[in-house]
């Protein structure tokens, strides 16, 4: 298939599609070739982008998404401090030393997985949320 790249933001598109998949602009058949972009040392750049600013919003989700990132590096460092004191302080055996060190260690990295995938959801969806509204932004400047 051949593309097309947008007027608003150099975006390379498929021809079937109506709107740029980047910004959003309508796409038209005139749009086909590099004639909407600049070629400046093999990189392409728009020639006439206008970015949409939009506000940050849900700081608190933005703070309870470093919080979780946070536990999930603490888990480790927990983790690790266990994994040392479990080793010095069990003088039982080499295996009792062994299943506290290789217990410290999945108990760490399983706590880090689940806060990082909770930090990780979070960053996600406020992700989106902006998009959506760039989106919609962008469409309403373009359309008025």
């Amino acid at each position: 298939m051949s593309t097309i790249y947008c007027n608003s933001c150099g975006t390379e598109n498929l021809d079937s599609m109506k709107f740029c998949k980047q910004c959003g602009s309508k796409l038209t058949a005139s749009e086909s070739g590099d004639s909407t972009v600049q070629t400046f040392s093999g990189a392409r750049t728009a020639v006439s982008a206008s970015p949409v600013r939009i506000e940050v919003k849900y700081k608190a989700l933005r703070s309870i998404a470093s919080l979780c990132r946070f536990l999930s590096y603490l888990s480790v460092g927990l983790a690790v401090l266990g994994a040392i004191g479990g080793f010095i302080l069990l003088s039982d055996s080499v295996l009792t030393r062994l299943g506290a060190l290789l217990g410290a260690f999945v108990w760490g990295a399983i706590t880090y997985i689940f806060w990082q995938i909770i930090a990780e959801s979070i960053s996600v969806l406020l992700d989106i949320e902006v998009n959506t509204r760039q989106a919609a932004a962008a469409l309403e400047q373009k359309f008025g």
